[in-house]
């Protein structure tokens, strides 16, 4: 595999309700942004980018290929696989190129392995409680994807950051009267809720729930930060289940010694619940098989290796490229890092940046409310006060 040139690119099939490119574009151009100049510096070419937009064949050519409209169906059903005719057009533009892509559908992957074109994979880590969001990264090429291994955080770094977030909320926390059970919702359109070309749908979601859920286990169904699941409540209120809608961040549940079984469908948050002792039962599979360091290297091809900010530096790129093109020599790091360094790009603060506001607004007596206008409306009501306080006392004290 030899490539003469970066390409920088992700899931172009994707389109939105609408039928437009949407959000997949704005993260191919974040991550392009994000990467360009640390891989102009390891390796003195410049990183080409490609979306949907860009692209010479615009979105309803390449949806005609299946001959259909551009649709969020119709996406689902390349994700796993697209015709031939439709591959080869890809590939004629990604010829001689690395690909370093994000949330690459299988399809495209395939396809690239096939045509002998190298590919990185990249996309946000399901541990999203660490000081900062990890990216999720592997390879078609062995030399690379061992690089990326030996690039990899150590497991033991994600117990050790699950048990603070415990003794956090265990000593802010009540814990519940009863024993119950944990939903971790999700958005409806994502690429973990994909099975056999098609989305899960809610009822499909509800009937599974249903059929796996001890009969009268209380449920708290815990909403995706971004998207209410109206539906599913409705279905297991009109079956019987005493189910509860929460808000706030699952940490707080993930914490709690009476919660006794996590269910979900594919979500990121199964994972997460491991590393605070907990088990997760899937109504379909995990979103990621992911690893870390100091697994052998024979037994984690095509698994997500775990990588942290530093994923930003030239040096990172000098040595998981340096086998497979002409890179420049190794320099000093330049600490750019700061907390939240990926997490701030990428406007990722739900989940984590609760654990600790969390408090801060529920000490002020305000009832907490996420969403994010609400929330910082809230904040902004704490700051005031405390501001008014400390005007009020400083001229009681000049009197």
């Amino acid at each position: 595999m030899t490539f003469q040139r970066i390409i920088i690119t992700g899931d172009i099939l994707r389109v939105d309700s609408s039928g437009a490119a949407g959000n997949q574009s704005t993260a191919i151009r974040w991550l392009h942004a994000l990467l360009k100049y640390p891989i102009n510096i390891a390796t003195g070419l410049e990183a080409e980018i490609l979306t949907i937009d860009d692209f010479r064949l615009n979105i309803d050519k390449i949806y005609a290929h299946i001959r259909t409209a551009p649709s969020v169906d119709a996406w689902a059903s390349l994700f796993d696989e697209m015709p031939v005719d439709l591959s080869d057009i890809f590939i004629s533009e990604l010829s001689d190129a690395l690909v370093i892509g994000w949330e690459l559908p299988r399809s495209l992957c395939d396809a690239l392995k096939n045509a002998n074109i190298t590919y990185i994979e990249l996309s946000v880590h399901p541990v999203r409680f660490m000081d900062d969001i990890l990216i999720s990264a592997r390879s078609n090429s062995p030399t690379i994807d061992d690089a990326l291994l030996s690039q990899s955080l150590s497991e033991q770094d994600c117990y050790i950051q699950a048990g603070l977030i415990s003794a956090f909320f265990i000593r802010r926390t009540t814990p519940r009267d009863e024993p119950y059970a944990l939903f971790a919702a999700q958005t409806k359109v994502d690429r973990s809720l994909i099975k056999d070309g098609k989305l899960l749908s809610q009822n499909w979601i509800a009937d599974e729930l249903l059929a796996q859920l001890p009969q009268g286990m209380p449920l708290l169904l815990k909403d995706h930060p971004i998207q209410p699941s109206d539906e599913l409540f409705r279905r297991l209120r009109s079956a019987g289940v005493n189910v509860q809608r929460i808000g706030g961040t699952i940490y707080r549940q993930f914490s709690d010694r009476r919660l006794t079984s996590i269910y979900t469908v594919s979500s990121s948050a199964g994972l997460e619940a491991q590393y605070f002792g907990h088990q997760t039962k899937y109504l379909y599979r995990p979103c990621f098989d992911i690893v870390f360091s100091g697994q052998p290297h024979d037994m984690v091809r095509d698994k997500f290796k775990s990588i942290d900010a530093r994923v930003i530096s030239p040096n990172f790129w000098r040595d998981i490229l340096s086998a497979t093109i002409d890179t420049t020599p190794i320099e000093p790091e330049t600490n750019l890092s700061r907390p939240d360094l990926l997490r701030a790009t990428l406007n990722f603060h739900w989940g984590f940046g609760e654990i600790f506001n969390e408090f801060t607004v529920q000490s002020s007596g305000i009832t907490p409310n996420y969403s994010t206008i609400h929330h910082i409306k809230q904040l902004l009501k704490i700051i005031i006060h405390n501001l008014n306080y400390k005007i009020t006392t400083n001229n009681t004290t000049k009197k």
